[in-house]
C-alpha cells in the first residue's frame, strides 16, 4: 500500500505540471487548439482515475482496516482489564481506565495505520517533486528555492518537541480529572454528607483551567510557527519569482515552467515538508498510548487467570475410558493423565475439568465424571475436546492463614498507614472480619 501511494505521488507530481506544459505548447504554436483539447482531456482523465481508483478506493480499505483494528484493540484492552486482580483497580481508578480505554484505543485505531503510510508517501512526494523542479529550473534558481527548507525543518522539529512535552502534561491532567470525576459520582453520598460539593467543584474547575491554559500555550506556539513558516515560504517564492523573471526574459525558461516551479516548491515540497512534521507529531502522540495499551494487554494477574486452559483431544471411547480412571467424581484429576494436551503439555494432578465439547458441537460447562461416562457408548460424540485448568485447582484446601506484624496502606493513598503490626490466625472453617470506625 505504501509503495502504491508513493507511486501515485509521483504521478501527481507530473500531473501538476501538465497544465503549464500545455499552455507553453499552445503559446509557442507547437500544437493546435484541437490537439491541446485532446491533451487536456487526457490530463483530466488522469486526475479522475487517480481520485477514484487511487485515493477514494484506498481510503475505503484504510477506513475499514482502522475500524477493525480499533475494535480488536478495545476488545483486547477490555479483556485485559477484566482479568486483573482487585489490587490493580486500587492503583488504577475506574475513571482513568475508562479514559485509557476510550482515548488511547481511539488514537491507535485512527493514527497507527494512517500515519506511517502518509509519512512514507509524503517523503516520496518531496523527492519526486524536487527532482522535477531540478530538471525544469536552472541550478542557481533551484538552490535559492531550496534554501529555506532546512530552516523550516529545524523550526518544525523544535515545535514538535515542545508539543510532545505539553501533550504528556495535558493527557495526564485529563486522566486525573476523569478518575476524580468518576470517584466523586460513585461516592456522591459521602461528598454531600461532608459538605464537600464546593471544594470538589473548585478542584474540577482548577484542573480544567490548567489544562485549558496549557492548550492555549500549545496552540499559540503552533500558530506562531505556522504563520512564520508561511511567511518564510512566501519570501522564498518572491525570491524565486525575481530570479525567474530574468530567466523568462532571457529565454532560459518559459513562463509556464516558472509558474509550475513556484507552485511545486510552495505546495508540493514546502507543504509536504510541513505535513511530514505534522505526521511525526501525530506518530509521537501515538507512541505513549500504544505503550500504555501494550502494558495493559501484557500485564498478568497474580491470581490464576480463568482463561488459561489445557485442552485434550479424545478421538475414541477407549481413550476416554482410560482418562476417566484418572478423574474424580467431581471432575478433578487425581494423577497425571495418560494423554498430553495440545502443545505437548501434561495434565498433572489437582486440575479441574471445566468444559467438554463433542464432535456435534454440544458443549458442557463444569461436567462431572458421570456426564462424560454417558458418552462412552456414543460414537458420534468423538472426537471430543476436554478442557482442564492450567494451574492448581484442588478439590479441597487444608491449612490455615497466619498473619504476623502486617502493615497495610491503601494503594490509592500510600501515605496513610491503615494497619500497623497486626497479627492473627485464621483457622480452617472459621470466618474473620477486620472492621474500623464507620
Amino acid at each position: 500500500a505504501v509503495l502504491l501511494h508513493g507511486s501515485l505521488e509521483v504521478v501527481v507530481a507530473r500531473l501538476c505540471t501538465g497544465q503549464s506544459a500545455i499552455m507553453d505548447l499552445v503559446t509557442t504554436k507547437k500544437i493546435t487548439v484541437p490537439e491541446a483539447t485532446i491533451l487536456i482531456m487526457q490530463w483530466l482523465s488522469g486526475w479522475w482515475v487517480l481520485r477514484i481508483w487511487g485515493w477514494f478506493t484506498s481510503g475505503l480499505f484504510q477506513a475499514r482496516a482502522a475500524r477493525m483494528f480499533g475494535v480488536r484493540v478495545r476488545g483486547e484492552a477490555m479483556r485485559a482489564i477484566l482479568q486483573q486482580d482487585f489490587e490493580y483497580f486500587d492503583t488504577n481508578p475506574a475513571g482513568e481506565l475508562q479514559e485509557r480505554l476510550n482515548s488511547d484505543a481511539e488514537k491507535l485505531s485512527s493514527k497507527l495505520l494512517h500515519v506511517p503510510k502518509e509519512l512514507c508517501t509524503e517523503l516520496i512526494a518531496i523527492f519526486a517533486n524536487a527532482y522535477i523542479v531540478y530538471t525544469m529550473a536552472p541550478s542557481d534558481m533551484f538552490l535559492t528555492a531550496m534554501l529555506p527548507l532546512p530552516i523550516i525543518a529545524f523550526s518544525q522539529w523544535r515545535m514538535l518537541k515542545s508539543a510532545q512535552r505539553l501533550s504528556r502534561i495535558t493527557h495526564r491532567l485529563g486522566e486525573e480529572a476523569a478518575a476524580n470525576t468518576a470517584q466523586i459520582m460513585s461516592e456522591i453520598k459521602t461528598v454531600r454528607e461532608f459538605v464537600m460539593e464546593g471544594e470538589e467543584a473548585r478542584k474540577y474547575t482548577v484542573s480544567g483551567m490548567l489544562k485549558a491554559s496549557i492548550d492555549e500555550v500549545c496552540q499559540s506556539r503552533s500558530g506562531f510557527c505556522g504563520h512564520g513558516m508561511g511567511a518564510l515560504h512566501q519570501t522564498g517564492e518572491g525570491i524565486t519569482l525575481l530570479l525567474g523573471i530574468n530567466k523568462v526574459a532571457n529565454g532560459e525558461m518559459s513562463a509556464g515552467d516558472l509558474i509550475a516551479v513556484m507552485m511545486m516548491i510552495s505546495c508540493m515540497i514546502g507543504g509536504k515538508l510541513r505535513g511530514i512534521f505534522e505526521r511525526l507529531a501525530d506518530l509521537a502522540l501515538v507512541i505513549e498510548p500504544a505503550g500504555r495499551i501494550c502494558d495493559l494487554v501484557n500485564s498478568k494477574p497474580k491470581i490464576e487467570c480463568c482463561t488459561e486452559e489445557l485442552r485434550v483431544m479424545v478421538d475414541a471411547h477407549g481413550k476416554l475410558a482410560t482418562l476417566l480412571t484418572a478423574i474424580s467424581k467431581e471432575g478433578h484429576t487425581v494423577r497425571t493423565l495418560s494423554q498430553v494436551a495440545e502443545g505437548g503439555e501434561e495434565v498433572p494432578p489437582d486440575r479441574k475439568l471445566v468444559g467438554a465439547t463433542t464432535a456435534s458441537g454440544s458443549a458442557m460447562r463444569m461436567p462431572s465424571k458421570a456426564d462424560l461416562e454417558a458418552f462412552l457408548n456414543d460414537a458420534s460424540a468423538f472426537p471430543m475436546q476436554l478442557r482442564f485448568t492450567k494451574r492448581l485447582a484442588p478439590p479441597k484446601l487444608n491449612g490455615r492463614f497466619d498473619f504476623k506484624d502486617v502493615d497495610f496502606r491503601y494503594p490509592s493513598d500510600p501515605r496513610k498507614l491503615v494497619l500497623a503490626g497486626v497479627s492473627f490466625t485464621l483457622e480452617q472453617g472459621k470466618q474473620a472480619a477486620l472492621t474500623g470506625h464507620a
